[in-house]
């Protein structure tokens, strides 16, 4: 490895650790010295995980579009999850409250490993719906009333193109 090639991947690294740390520090809510120390540990953790597991490479580019993608698609899950909260929560306190759970199949469009993960865990993120098992491209959900399948298979779609932007998958160039 020449030092050019070195340079670029600890500036991506301390790039990716950054983020993780902003990431961290904003939805964190105690900032005592214990808390922080103890966030740096998890943040440098999970930054060597990642590396030595291979999730992402080491060479990329950290670039200010990247940041911006996950930036965007954080506001959307966020608003997202704001929904389905509302969504669930008429459900609860209403006066007929019959809810019907249950499990539904959805075929994953086509993206890579990271992306059906991403998938799945924007899944498990709203309320109301739970990821139970991902085998290729075969999500099973589980859902608190099964008038929300139709709604999920809809909207699957929206899911992994948003999904797709995130990690690049389908664009020309690096990808994670």
């Amino acid at each position: 490895m020449n030092l050019k090639s070195f340079l670029k991947t600890l500036k991506f690294q301390i790039g990716v650790y950054a983020i993780f740390m902003t990431i961290w520090y904003c939805l964190s809510s105690e900032y005592t010295y214990g808390f922080l120390i103890m966030g740096t540990v998890s943040c440098w953790l999970t930054l060597i995980l990642s590396i030595r597991l291979r999730v992402m490479k080491q060479t990329g580019d950290l670039t200010y579009r990247g940041v911006f993608r996950i930036i965007a698609y954080y506001f959307w899950i966020v608003k997202e999850v704001i929904k389905a909260s509302i969504d669930v929560s008429k459900r609860i306190w209403s006066p007929n409250g019959a809810s019907y759970s249950g499990f539904c199949r959805i075929e994953i469009p086509k993206t890579n490993h990271i992306g059906m993960v991403a998938f799945a865990n924007s899944i498990t993120l709203t309320p109301g719906t739970i990821s139970v098992y991902l085998k290729k491209n075969i999500l099973i959900v589980h859902t608190l009333d099964t008038s929300l399948e139709e709604g999920l298979r809809r909207d699957s779609g929206k899911i992994i193109d948003r999904v797709n932007k995130l990690i690049r998958y389908g664009h020309k160039g690096k990808q994670c």
